[in-house]
């Protein structure tokens, strides 16, 4: 910890501990904000998104972010009048994870990380499906509850096509994985969902999301 001299006219210079508002946010502010993140990432681990952690994960970090622009004022201040302490590198930690976590929402970083360790489960569930009897023909099957780390509602095979319906939906709508080994192209009629949209998860592999 750095000490400031403080000089007043007639009396010995007197050094005294900085405050704490002259510190720039050190390991305690940026420890709060790993809870908000981790909640933002999770939330963005699944096929459609948990939106009520989603939005609380936002606001969270906005108010955070709020706290973080105070305190570097504070310490700029505080450095412009020579009573500083701390290097100003911490100043670019938060923006530096920022950058990071916005970038791991991006590429879909969280979804296909949590993905990748419950495949294996969603592998054996597609050969335990029922055989296709038809392109168009839905073939709803039960399915365990849990599959690797997700929670799954139910099963549909339409044709070489096998869609699992994933727990926390998209919001309003459904969202869950598919595994469509000719390519979600080759659906007809849309496999009975309305504007579905796809995330390639490889290997044939899909997260998706539709309306009901």
């Amino acid at each position: 910890m750095g000490l400031v001299v403080e000089e007043r006219a007639g009396d010995a210079p007197r050094v005294r501990a900085p405050r704490w508002f002259e510190h720039p946010p050190q390991w305690f502010f940026h420890a709060i904000l790993i809870v908000p993140t981790a909640m933002l990432l999770l939330a963005a681990s699944v096929p459609g998104t948990m939106f009520f952690l989603g939005i609380a994960a936002v606001w969270l970090l906005a108010i955070g972010g709020l706290l973080w622009l105070v305190r570097i004022a504070l310490y700029v201040s505080a450095r412009v009048r020579g009573r500083s302490a701390g290097s100003p590198l911490w100043c670019l930690v938060a923006p530096a994870a920022g950058c990071v976590v916005v970038a791991m929402l991006v590429v879909d970083a969280p979804l296909r990380l949590r993905w990748a360790g419950s495949r294996s489960d969603f592998a054996r569930a597609v050969a335990d499906a029922p055989s296709p009897r038809g392109v168009d023909r839905r073939i709803p099957f039960a399915v365990e509850r849990h599959l690797g780390s997700y929670e799954v509602i139910s099963g549909i095979r339409a044709g070489d096509a096998v869609f699992f319906y994933e727990s926390s939906g998209a919001f309003l709508d459904h969202a869950g994985f598919a595994y469509l080994p000719s390519g979600p192209e080759s659906l007809r009629g849309n496999a009975g969902f309305e504007s579905p949209q796809f995330t390639e998860l490889g290997g044939g592999w899909y997260a998706w999301t539709a309306s009901w």
